[in-house]
């Protein structure tokens, strides 16, 4: 029990140094990412994020603030960084909409995005992300609309002066028009599915039913082959003789009889013939099917 005891001990040991390990690692990548930014490095902050692999890595990393409790995103938008990697931040860490800038503060996203006139697509997103934040105040007491600035590009400002609730009842129709999408095109896989499983059924069917034509063919073959052999004069002495040994001169003379009828009659060439036909009907590209081969009830079945 001491021994397992001990070895517990140090599994918990490990477990908890390679968490303090991963930790410290998430810990350096987002200090690592904030001196980036602080040096207006975009591009080599932009690579950092793209390094990580796993969108729960992506999340640490946009989600540790500074020492002035300022996060990735807020810093970013405070320095006017590159739209794209704004807009990486936002997606890495979608909570970072709702969440205040500096310790104590009551600046949200957008009040930065406003102040420091970002470009119409950052300002549609955070507004759409969380639509309440325009009518959230900052420690002055004013919202993002009250933080317009001249520069501000035209469609921004038209984004801002529209009411909250024309944002929030456009993110419930959109919401509700991607629903009805999402459920049309599964409703066209399902239709898809059902008609390749009706359509292997056929195909199945079909298989059936050929099988039972080359069953069929495969018999009538086995009896004009059976015919064939038993019209073979060779083949009818030498059968006799297995069971009642004839001379040589009465062997031959039979064979001439028999060769003599068969010559004058047509049997011989009808029975090759067909034969021949036989043969060449189950190996034709059709597989040897015509609708007269179907029987009756069965050519239904195979086209419902």
């Amino acid at each position: 029990m001491a021994y397992l005891s001990q070895h517990a001990g140090q599994d918990s040991d490990a477990k908890e140094s390679g968490d303090s390990s991963s930790a410290h690692k998430d810990s350096f990548s987002s200090e690592k990412l904030r001196t980036l930014i602080s040096n207006y490095d975009f591009p080599a902050a932009q690579a950092l994020m793209d390094s990580v692999k796993g969108e729960e890595q992506k999340q640490i990393l946009a989600s540790m603030p500074d020492e002035y409790g300022d996060l990735p995103l807020h810093m970013s938008i405070k320095r006017s960084a590159p739209e794209d990697f704004i807009l990486s931040l936002l997606d890495a860490f979608e909570e970072s909409v709702t969440i205040t800038a500096g310790n104590g503060m009551k600046t949200l996203p957008l009040h930065l995005a406003v102040i420091h006139c970002a470009s119409p697509r950052i300002i549609v997103t955070l507004i759409r992300r969380y639509p309440e934040s325009l009518d959230a105040v900052d420690e002055d007491g004013d919202t993002p609309r009250a933080c317009v600035r001249r520069n501000l590009d035209p469609v921004a400002k038209d984004a801002l002066i529209k009411p909250t609730e024309y944002w929030t009842t456009l993110l419930g129709e959109i919401g509700a028009d991607a629903e009805k999408r999402a459920k049309m095109q599964l409703a066209k896989k399902i239709a898809l599915l059902e008609q390749q499983l009706r359509d292997a059924k056929a195909e199945s069917d079909r298989a059936r039913l050929m099988e039972d034509v080359y069953v069929t063919r495969i018999k009538q073959l086995e009896t004009r082959v059976a015919e064939l052999e038993h019209a073979n004069p060779v083949s009818l002495c030498l059968d006799n003789s297995r069971d009642a040994p004839s001379t040589n001169d009465e062997c031959n003379e039979n064979v001439k009889k028999s060769s003599s009828s068969l010559n004058n009659s047509s049997d011989t060439s009808s029975i090759n013939d067909e034969f021949e036909a036989v043969i060449e009907d189950i190996f034709s590209g059709s597989g040897g099917k015509s609708d007269e081969d179907i029987p009756p009830g069965k050519a239904d079945s195979t086209s419902d």
